[in-house]
């Protein structure tokens, strides 16, 4: 048991010893090693900086790790324990930040070198630019995931293009085959569209100078409409102010005089086409089919020979003037260049024309939208002046109605008074007897007071005969005193009496 014990103990000396020695090996860097990466770490700096490239992240850890050294070394020099750790980790993250650099300049180099074959459009572009930023930002962890995208995308563009170039080619192989195995049907067809094309093109063209024609009157009888609206609105309606409707009619005017110049113009060409002749009579139709058939063989005759160099100037002018009438001659002149020149100008003209018509819309739009708007104001003022008319109206009215009362209440009282005139005679004498009772009523009450009045006085002048023997001043002023104390009770009887 004891030698167990003592085993058991020695195997935990020995662990702890290996534990404690793999500490001291990490935390007791030496200082040679912290200075040989300190030298190789400045070194890699000053290429970067040789380079161009950015280095604050770096020389910010390359700093503070610098510090820490020199901390540590002046605690060696005062004999304390040194740790150089923290300061390894530092230069250690400094000198992957230098490698990931240059490794990610040498791919950024490479993507930019397949992309001068790539479109300018690609999303490849964005990829490089954004790699670029991350760059000059100092974040190198995210480069090579946005490399990888870049090459992919550019993998995905270069497969589409190479589908798009066989497809173009497996098109183009089966359209010639086609041709090859077609090509007599397709030139008889050709040659029956040339044939119908000259038979029917006299009547296409007509027919699209007659809906053109159409077109053309169209137009001037919307706008001399458009006139008679405007002058309606401006004489009757008073909607339109003075300058918009001048303006209004100097436009359309000038349309209608364009328009009218066109016409003519378009019926000239009608004519032409429809083979009318200076008297005005049509050509009928076999013979402008043979004259056709007639120009169409002329080609396969043979040429007269002419009396050469002794033939007056008259007969040459005649004999160069005789082919200009085959069907060769009309098929150059129909596809001349003088011809698609004058087309082209016709086309121009018809754009500026629709320019011109789009412009007029517009500025006929905001005409309309400042007549709305002044026809608003309008409204409001006519609303706000019918309201006072509706007023005045309605205070008229009832005056009106008062009068009209007052004057029936006048009719009928009249009316009354005359049907019932004995009524009023009854009435008066009525009244007169109620007056007359009222009236001797009162003389009653009145001799009633003046009888007390005087009985009172006699009573008072029988008291002041007995109170002789007293002095003079109290017999004075009782009786002055009762006669005031009379005449407030009289006073306020009085009131009663009126009142009621």
């Amino acid at each position: 048991m004891p030698n167990k014990k003592r085993s058991s103990n020695w195997k935990l000396l020995v662990y702890l010893f290996v534990f404690f020695s793999l500490i001291t090996a990490i935390y007791g860097q030496t200082y040679d090693e912290t200075s040989l990466l300190l030298k190789e770490v400045e070194e890699g700096i000053k290429e970067a900086d040789a380079l161009e490239f950015p280095i604050l992240r770096i020389n910010d850890t390359y700093m503070m790790a610098k510090q820490l050294f020199d901390a540590q070394q002046a605690l060696e020099a005062a004999e304390g324990q040194a740790n150089y750790f923290f300061i390894m980790e530092q230069l250690t993250e400094a000198k992957t930040l230098l490698d990931s650099q240059i490794k990610v300049n040498d791919e950024i180099l490479a993507l930019k070198t397949t992309l001068v074959d790539v479109n300018e459009e690609s999303k490849a572009h964005e990829l490089f630019n954004k790699a670029q930023e991350e760059f000059l930002s100092e974040r190198y962890e995210n480069i090579p995931d946005i490399i990888e995208e870049a090459y992919k995308t550019i993998s995905e563009e270069s497969a589409l293009d190479t589908r798009i170039k066989t497809f173009y080619l497996l098109s183009t192989a089966t359209i010639i085959n086609f041709f090859k195995i077609n090509w007599k049907e397709i030139v008889s067809i050709i040659w029956i569209l040339i044939i119908l094309y000259w038979l029917l093109n006299k009547k296409i063209r007509i027919m699209f100078i007659d809906r053109k024609i159409k077109n053309a009157k169209l137009e001037i009888t919307v706008l001399k409409n458009l006139i008679k609206r405007t002058q309606e609105e401006y004489f009757h309606l008073f909607n339109i102010p003075e300058e918009l409707y001048f303006i209004r009619v100097e436009k359309f005017s000038e349309f209608i005089r364009n328009l009218n110049s066109r016409l003519p113009l378009l019926m000239e060409k009608r004519a032409t086409l429809q083979g009318l002749e200076e008297t005005g009579e049509k050509i009928p139709l076999r013979e402008r089919v043979k004259e056709k058939f007639k120009n169409l063989f002329s080609v396969f005759k043979k040429k007269e020979k002419g009396p050469g160099l002794l033939e007056p100037p008259q007969a040459k002018e005649e004999r160069i003037e005789e082919p200009k009438k085959g069907f060769w001659y009309l098929l150059r002149h129909i596809y001349s260049f003088k011809r698609f020149k004058s087309a082209l100008g016709e086309i121009k003209q018809k754009k500026e024309e629709k320019k011109k018509r789009i412009e007029t819309m517009k500025n006929i739009k905001k005409e309309e939208i400042v007549r709305k708007k002044e026809e608003k104001k309008r409204m409001k003022k006519i609303i706000q002046l019918k309201k006072e008319r509706e007023e005045e109206i309605l205070k008229t009215k009832k005056k009106e109605q008062r009068v009209l009362f007052m004057a029936g209440l006048i009719k009928r009282i009249k009316s009354i008074f005359k049907k019932s005139s004995h009524i009023k005679l009854r009435k008066s004498k009525v009244i007169k007897g109620i007056k007359q009772r009222s009236k001797a009523k009162l003389s009653k009450i009145d001799k009633e007071r003046k009888d007390k009045e005087q009985e009172y006085l006699w009573f008072l002048l029988k008291e002041r005969d007995k109170k002789i023997e007293e002095p003079q001043e109290n017999n004075s002023i009782e009786p002055e005193q009762k006669i005031q104390e009379i005449k407030k009770k009289k006073s306020k009887k009085n009131r009663e009496r009126k009142k009621s």
